[in-house]
């Protein structure tokens, strides 16, 4: 029985670390999206 628990705990913690770098992963690819995006309207400022 503790085993099963055990590796309910791990399993736990494993996900939380996906959901983690998942979340950090989308983050910085909104920031990626959104910096190209300022970076094409000043473009079209300069020109």
């Amino acid at each position: 029985m503790n085993e099963i628990i055990d590796q309910m705990v791990e399993l736990y913690f494993l996900g939380g670390n996906i959901h983690e770098m998942l979340a950090e992963y989308r983050l910085n690819l909104k920031y990626n999206y959104m910096k190209n995006l300022y970076e094409e309207m000043f473009k079209g400022w300069r020109d």
